[in-house]
């Protein structure tokens, strides 16, 4: 889906398309100089979630806010939507930018890849922050059983066909519940913030991409168990 002439624009902001060795063209906002901090948007957003806090960390940064493979304004292939290849990604566009470390900023399912990326390349983080998600090695504890409620969406997303329907289909209220849903003040939503990462989501192919890599399933790390004892002494 085309999108590059509905580009929303944030003070400072430039963009770009990057062709990445396999093909994949993805979108990148960037502003700012200096050491090179990188933005990672978590479901169903992309690199506009972050409008508010690029200007500040361009006074002092060169900010990389890159749309994820199958988001906003990048390509959707049919596949890729696993964990190496997410990662992967991220590493080809740091070569294709000339950028050797980033500091890392991860929101949701994305800051899962920024573990990744510390895992499999600790030599191109400097510093990695990740936001509204535990990390990888969390031991499970019968205490915060009632907080899975919580990953109900990750189940229809899951399921086959129903998850992209309801992404992409009639009011597109899935949507808009899960953004309003998981935000501390839901009035902070205007209808045409919502529409903006809405509409993406009404391209078939987007949708069964987002759906794809936002599945439980799809970004799971086979060593990296949440029943993981690990330093606990367990």
């Amino acid at each position: 889906m085309d999108q590059e002439t509905r580009l929303p624009e944030v003070p400072g902001v430039e963009h770009r398309f990057v062709e990445l060795p396999d093909g994949l063209r993805m979108h990148v906002a960037e502003a700012g100089q200096g050491d090179a901090v990188l933005l990672l948007h978590g479901f169903p957003q992309h690199w506009w979630a972050w409008r508010g806090v690029i200007p500040g960390l361009a006074e002092h940064h060169r900010v990389i806010v890159p749309d994820l493979r199958g988001a906003g304004w990048t390509d959707v292939p049919p596949t890729g939507y696993e964990r190496d290849q997410l990662t992967a990604d991220v590493v080809a566009l740091l070569d294709a930018l000339e950028v050797d470390r980033v500091h890392v900023v991860a929101h949701d399912w994305s800051a899962l890849i920024g573990f990744f990326l510390c895992f499999d390349h600790p030599e191109r983080v400097r510093s990695f922050m990740c936001l509204a998600i535990p990390h990888p090695y969390v031991r499970l504890d019968p205490r915060a059983l009632p907080a899975f409620r919580h990953l109900w969406f990750q189940y229809v997303l899951a399921a086959p066909g129903l998850g992209p329907r309801l992404l992409r289909s009639g009011r597109q209220r899935f949507v808009r519940r899960i953004i309003r849903g998981f935000s501390a003040d839901s009035t902070e939503w205007s209808d045409t913030h919502l529409e903006m990462f809405a509409a993406p989501l009404r391209d078939r192919a987007r949708a069964t991409a987002r759906a794809a890599c936002t599945a439980a399933s799809s970004c799971a790390r086979p060593d990296a168990s949440p029943w993981a004892d690990i330093g606990t002494g367990g």
